[in-house]
Parts: C-alpha cells; structure tokens; sequence
C-alpha cells in the first residue's frame, strides 16, 4: 500500500511539475527524457529479439492468470467480494504501474511541439491547389528516386531488414544530425517484430514500445515499404511523439540516406499519402487529376503501388478496423486530435517544407 501511494505521489508530482513549472518541461525535454530513452536502448539494444514484445505477452497471460483464479475461486466458493476485490486491486496495481512508467518516461512528449520548436514549420491549413503541387512534386521525386527492389528483400525479409534496412537507416539519421536538424542517434535498438502475422491483421507496419524504448517493425509488409517505416519508428524512438512529426522527421531521415532505396520509399510513402488526401477532399475533378497523376509515374512505381494495395486488401477485415478505432482512442487521449487522422497532417508540414526549399534552396 506504502508503495502504492507512493507511485501515485510520483504520478501526480510529474503532472504537477509539468503543469505548473516551465523550468521543468525544459528539464524533462532536454536532460531527463533523452538520458531515458537512450538508457532503455543500451538495455535492450543488444538483445537480438524483442523485449518488449516479451514483456506484452507476460503481461496478458498474467492477466488471464489471475483472472483464471479469480473465475475458479468464485465457482468453488460462490460470490464473494474479497474475491473480486483483490482481482480489481491487482489490475488497478498493474494498471497504474504502466500509466506511471508510460507518462513519465514518455507521455509527456506528446505535449511538446517538437515540429514547430526544432524546424519552425506550422500545421497550417492548405490549399487544394498546394495539394495538388505537392503531389506533383512528390511524383516526380518518386520517378527521379526509383530503384527496382533487390532479390534478397524478398528471400528472407527479417535478414534483409537486420543486415541491409537497419544499419541504412542508421547511417542516414547519421547525415540528418550532420546537417543539424537533429541530434545524434546512439543505441540502436531496432527488431523486427514478434507479433508480424497478428500486426498484418491489424494493419499495423510498425509501433514503439515506450516501456522498453525499443522500435518494432513488421517486416512483413511490401519491402519498399521497410526503409520510411524504419525511419519513422526512429523518428520516435528521437522523441518526436506525434504520428504526423514521426513521418516528417522519418522523411527527412530517409530522403537525407546515401541510399536510394530510402530515398524512393519516403517519396513513394508521402506520394500515397498526398494522394489519400485529394481523393477525401471531394472535389470533382480531383480524380481525372489522380488519373494524370498516375499515367505519369514510371511501371516500376505503379507495381509497387499494387503491390501495397494488394497487400493490405489481403488482411483488411474487422481486425484492422478494432484496431484503428482502439488506436484512434489512444492517440486523442495523448492529445492528438485528429487521432489516427494525425498521420495525415504530414502533409501540411511537407507544403511548408517545400516553401522553404523553394526559398532557401
């Protein structure tokens, strides 16, 4: 109980500092924060599987443990409340336990604005025309960046990711701190996830584990997918919390990679997302524009496109849909509106970088 209340303490001291101290947010930002998340990388960075993934799975059959114990005792002894009632006790115990670890060692972070401090671009609204400018601009880049997939990214996906995708996208957040528009990334920890033929299911590429500061890829899905994906759960791991700063930061890191084959992923990624935009904006001749659009992308573009769409009419079902409005939840509660839309807000940040590219060169 003393423990208890302690860490309940802990909690609302957190809070309270957060909300009532500026000198504090710095602190946490700048000197407490980083220290964690590379502390959790050093811990879990050499182990070749998951942790994490581990750590989830103990969880729930614990859960189911004691829930199973609970069910037997209320069979054999009838309805009691101290039975239940220590059952709830040791979910609330639990429950509070990983909120604590969760807000402490990272919740905070979707409360900063990291995008608008570290790159001075805004969320403003756009345009359809901007849209569409963008859109052209992404496709050319997808044309001009295009590299046909290499064989052994289909043999066996899980070593191509460890021997090629990992040390790529390494060496390219490398380049984005070299130009400034980062700090540097220390300690990788990146694993293919444990979870792929459930995550497929659930239309999910890719997740960080703020328990065990790990990034967890699906590496499952279309391999020209696995470069953008990567960066952009490094793009977490860097602190970067919102979804829609995650793909900004995981596409300047890709399209900053010696590599091409990031280069093309993170356009042919942001293309798809443009693309997604104009088709639910409503407009009318959005779609012989789309058409345009697509005649002019090259043939090894456009199989890669139906290789993802096919991809995800494969798995698509009830399960991705539970999880998206699961996820939907989540992310509004961490203070991101738009929810699982927030992705989609990239878009705003792309048109403002590509403003400033277009003025600074």
């Amino acid at each position: 109980m003393y423990a208890f209340l302690g860490w309940l303490g802990l909690i609302a001291f957190g809070w309270g500092a957060w909300l009532f101290i500026p000198g504090f947010r710095v602190f946490w930002l700048h000197e407490l924060a980083p220290a964690w998340w590379q502390f959790q990388r050093m811990l879990t960075g050499w182990l070749p599987f998951s942790l994490g993934d581990l750590g989830y799975v103990a969880v729930l059959l614990w859960v189911l443990w004691q829930t199973y114990k609970c069910i037997r005792r209320w069979i054999n002894k009838g309805w009691q409340f101290r039975i239940w009632g220590r059952w709830l006790w040791q979910m609330m115990l639990a429950t509070c336990l990983m909120y604590g670890w969760f807000q402490l060692g990272w919740g905070f972070a979707y409360l900063l604005p990291r995008i608008q401090q570290s790159f001075h671009l805004q969320l403003k609204s756009y345009s359809r025309a901007e849209l569409q400018d963008l859109a052209q601009w992404l496709a050319a880049a997808t044309n001009t960046n295009y590299v046909q997939q290499k064989p052994e990214s289909e043999a066996n996906r899980i070593a191509y990711f460890r021997e090629n995708v990992i040390p790529a996208a390494i060496e390219a957040y490398h380049q984005l701190h070299l130009e400034g528009a980062t700090g540097m990334y220390r300690h990788p920890s990146i694993k293919p996830s444990l979870f792929r033929t459930a995550l497929n299911y659930m239309g999910i590429e890719g997740y960080y584990n703020p328990f065990t500061g790990e990034a967890q890829v699906n590496t499952d899905i279309p391999p020209v997918l696995l470069p953008f994906v990567t960066c952009h759960e490094m793009a977490h791991q860097m602190g970067f919390a919102q979804e829609y700063a995650a793909n900004f930061v995981g596409f300047l890191a890709a399209t900053h990679a010696h590599d091409s084959l990031f280069r093309y992923s993170a356009y042919l990624d942001m293309l798809l997302y443009a693309c997604n935009s104009l088709r639910h904006d409503g407009h009318t001749d959005d779609s012989l524009f789309l058409h345009q659009l697509w005649e002019s992308l090259l043939p090894g573009v456009k199989r890669d496109i139906h290789e993802i769409y096919a991809y995800e009419q494969a798995y698509a079902g009830p399960a991705d849909r539970l999880v998206m409005h699961v996820y939907d939840a989540f992310l509004k509660a961490n203070q991101q509106r738009r929810g699982i839309h927030s992705y989609q807000q990239v878009i705003a940040l792309l048109i403002q970088y590509k403003k400033q590219i277009k003025e600074h060169g």
